[in-house]
């Protein structure tokens, strides 16, 4: 059970089709990742499935090239980790705010596959 305080609803009335999106940002990783299995339990009530997607800033303030390539090792591992429980991982690279929505319009147009 996650606790109702780590969790917040943006929308309110859920679709009646395609996956359940979890966003990864911050929490890099598989395990104990509360919004991860937030998301995870979420696509299990609603019998959908669960996708990854996470957004890649080509420009974080103070990053280096060598932190870069530790996230980007990182988010192999992600990838590897999720493919070996069935779930798919989308990377994006740009701004979030334009990336993400326009990601999710191309996937939702080719009927999410």
């Amino acid at each position: 059970m996650i606790h109702p305080e780590r969790s917040r609803i943006i929308r309110q009335t859920l679709p009646s089709c395609g996956p359940v999106v979890y966003w990864m940002s911050r929490d890099q990783r598989i395990r104990h990742n509360w919004a991860l299995l937030f998301a995870a339990d979420l696509a299990v009530k609603q019998r959908q499935q669960l996708i990854v997607v996470f957004n890649v800033v080509p420009s974080f303030p103070e990053a280096t090239l060598r932190h870069y390539d530790f996230m980007l090792r990182g988010l192999m591992e992600v990838e590897s980790d999720l493919r070996r429980l069935g779930i798919p991982f989308f990377a994006t690279n740009g701004e979030p705010g334009e990336e993400i929505p326009r990601f999710l319009s191309k996937k939702k147009r080719a009927r999410w596959s």
